[in-house]
Order: C-alpha cells, then sequence, then structure tokens
C-alpha cells in the first residue's frame, strides 16, 4: 500500500503546470479551468468545465454534466453526462454516455449505451451496443 501512494504522489509531483491532478483511490472534482485535466485513481467523479483535453485513468469514471475540449477515457466502467468539444476516444468495458460530442467519437467497450449527438466521425468497436440520438 505504501508503494502505490508514494507512486501516486511521485506521477503528481511530475505533472506539467497547467493540468489538474486528481490523483488518489478515489474522489470527486469540481473542475474549471482552461488548460488540461488529468484523473487517475480506482473511482473518480467529475464535474464542471475543462477548456483543453481531459485525460482520466480510473478503474470507475462518473462525469455528472461535464463540459470538455476533448476527452480519453480509459476505465472498465464509464457513466458520462455533459458535452464536449471535440473528440472522445474511451476504451472501457462498459459504457453509458449520455451527451454531444463536436468532433469523432471513437469507443471500444464491451457494452455501450449511447444517447446522443456526434458531429464528426462515430466509431465503435463493442460486443453489445444501444444507440440513441444522432
Amino acid at each position: 500500500m505504501r508503494h502505490l501512494l508514494l507512486t501516486t504522489a511521485a506521477a503528481s509531483a511530475v505533472m506539467l503546470g497547467g493540468c489538474i491532478d486528481a490523483g488518489g483511490r478515489s474522489g470527486d472534482s469540481v473542475l474549471n479551468t482552461d488548460g488540461d485535466a488529468s484523473l487517475m485513481g480506482a473511482d473518480i467523479t467529475a464535474a464542471g468545465r475543462v477548456g483543453g483535453h481531459v485525460s482520466v485513468s480510473a478503474a470507475d469514471f462518473r462525469a455528472n454534466d461535464l463540459q470538455a475540449g476533448r476527452l480519453s477515457v480509459a476505465s472498465a466502467d464509464v457513466r458520462f453526462s455533459g458535452s464536449v468539444d471535440g473528440d472522445v476516444e474511451i476504451a472501457a468495458a462498459d459504457v453509458r454516455w449520455d451527451g454531444a460530442v463536436g468532433g469523432d467519437y471513437e469507443i471500444a467497450a464491451a457494452d455501450l449505451d449511447f444517447d446522443g449527438q456526434v458531429a464528426g466521425r462515430f466509431s465503435a468497436r463493442t460486443a453489445d451496443a444501444e444507440l440513441t440520438g444522432g
């Protein structure tokens, strides 16, 4: 356990300026930045606005009314509500998406439940998908 905490602290210390790091085992983040946000942890819940790129690495990721410039997620379980101005890339087992995408939407997931709009290209590699929207 100490090794994990030290690794997380070391990773947080090397984050570039202008980024938000919400590292740790779990946490809720209310974001408000024009820059980028890097979210790492086991269970992460995020809301708010990020003008740049939101990068997420978590076991479970919940976004509640999150507005982002771009979004990339690697997670087992994703629940997203909100909007993304640019591109979205997701690698996950189970995804529930409610929102608009201003760019391309690319996903690899076992189970996808999508309700929203995509302005660009929609690319999905799934075993089971339910799609609603445009």
